[in-house]
């Protein structure tokens, strides 16, 4: 073998390794995204579970409302991501509701999970509307 092919045969091993370095760095990052995006909507559906649980009961007997924004505060939370050893993942939740219409009388429920990961800001988002009980 010549000097020539020796080096062009390291050159393309090289090229080659890079390629395979930066496609594992590139998956990494998606799965951390995947993982933290997954988290997130699990919390903003935690967020609207906890509006349905709020009492809004609209009959002649019994008139009681505490689906109101003011009972929603933002709410900030940890992420339920596996421990990596860095700093854990955190969020926001943001609760809006929304009187859609008042007969018959129905409520938007918006809650919007706020997260930050790799430098750039992301929302999940759950969105449902609710109804009183009679």
């Amino acid at each position: 073998m010549t000097l020539i092919e020796v080096i062009l045969s390291l050159l393309v091993a090289t090229v080659g390794m890079g390629g395979m370095i930066q496609g594992y760095i590139l998956a990494a990052k998606r799965v951390d995204w995947t993982v933290k995006s997954a988290a997130a909507q699990a919390s903003a559906i935690n967020g609207y579970e906890r509006t349905m649980a709020a009492t809004w009961t609209v009959n002649s007997l019994n008139l009681s409302d505490q689906l109101v924004a003011g009972n929603f505060p933002p709410q900030p939370v940890q992420l339920a991501v596996a421990d990596t050893g860095s700093a854990p993942a955190t969020a926001t939740n943001f609760t809006t509701i929304t009187q859609f219409t008042t007969t018959p009388p129905l409520r938007l429920v918006r809650v919007d999970c706020i997260w930050r990961t790799q430098g750039k800001v992301y929302t999940n988002s759950m969105m449902a509307f609710r109804a009183p009980s009679m």
